[in-house]
């Protein structure tokens, strides 16, 4: 009976120990700013493409600070980096109400990147722009979602509620 329920178990780890998958989480970006990476003037210079394409004019403060940690970020120095495996890696990186995820490939270069904020400040224009379209109204919640992917235009997108006395509106505006 004991080799029985030993086997079993054995079985049951091994089975384990295949399903792991290679994801990395940073929840604290103090964790990043005094990372293990030898140079991260060479991590931002490999990913400066995303910091120049996913940024616009009038972006939130908060926002920059954030996509330039994502930018920093050293995949070599993660604990689940292969360097025999030429593979990618998403890293979710969490502050707060505010979460991106993005995918390095194995030389560090970020491929995609998903970014969602939420109660930041809007940019001038976005903001003028329903001021005018939209005068007595006052702005409620405000998310921001932004779309990176290599190669190709970022895309970011507010969604604005905003009301009036009982009434609410919501309002999309893409950039």
């Amino acid at each position: 009976m004991k080799t029985h329920v030993l086997g079993l178990i054995a079985l049951g780890l091994t089975n384990l120990m295949i399903a792991q998958n290679d994801i990395a989480e940073v929840t604290n970006s103090d964790a990043i700013m005094y990372s293990k990476s030898k140079s991260i003037n060479t991590v931002a210079n490999l990913n400066s493409e995303y910091l120049s394409l996913a940024s616009h004019d009038g972006v939130a403060i908060v926002v920059k600070k954030i996509q330039k940690i994502v930018a920093n970020y050293d995949i070599k120095t993660a604990d689940v980096y292969l360097s025999n495996r030429n593979t990618t890696y998403t890293v979710n990186f969490m502050e707060g109400g505010n979460t991106v995820e993005a995918v390095y490939n194995k030389a560090g270069k970020i491929i995609s990147c998903k970014e969602y904020y939420n109660d930041i400040r809007l940019p001038y224009n976005v903001s003028t722009k329903i001021a005018k379209q939209y005068p007595g109204w006052s702005f409620d919640k405000i998310k921001c979602e932004i779309v990176y992917a290599i190669d190709k235009a970022s895309l970011t997108t507010y969604k604005i509620t905003i009301k009036k006395e009982r009434k609410s509106k919501n309002v999309t505006i893409t950039i």
